[in-house]
């Protein structure tokens, strides 16, 4: 609940996102583009093609190093990425050798200069 009127002090300045009008054009931010997004229905679901899953073999994770190993992540799916937790005995040795951890790594801080808050990049995968 707002302060009573008479518990403010006398001109009080107005906050800054409180307008008594609209601003100039000028000074306001950019639109966007296209305005399909507010139009969208939200009790619809969204529309793709909904290719099947490749499939996740262990052996594409636990063969590669280096620069191969952060290709392999970033191209696999993070269902993909998230099954290799449940590997086990030498899977799991070897999927998760401390050289293969440095090199996943550095990748990961190589590319979130640059990561544009998507999957687009593969850095989700990287962070699993």
């Amino acid at each position: 609940m707002p302060p009573a009127a008479s518990l403010l002090p006398d001109r009080a300045p107005e906050p800054d996102h409180v307008r008594a009008s609209a601003l100039p054009v000028d000074e306001r931010g950019p639109a966007p583009a296209s305005d399909d997004a507010r139009k969208q229905d939200y009790d619809e679901p969204a529309e793709g093609s909904a290719a099947p899953a490749a499939a996740c073999d262990p052996a594409d994770f636990t063969s590669r190093t280096g620069s191969a190993l952060v290709q392999q992540i970033k191209a696999s799916t993070t269902e993909c990425v998230n099954t290799l937790f449940g590997l086990s005995g030498e899977n799991a040795r070897l999927a998760f050798r401390e050289a293969q951890m440095v090199t996943v790594a550095y990748a990961l801080r190589d590319a979130s200069a640059a990561y544009p808050g998507n999957g687009t990049t593969g850095v989700p995968q990287l962070v699993l």
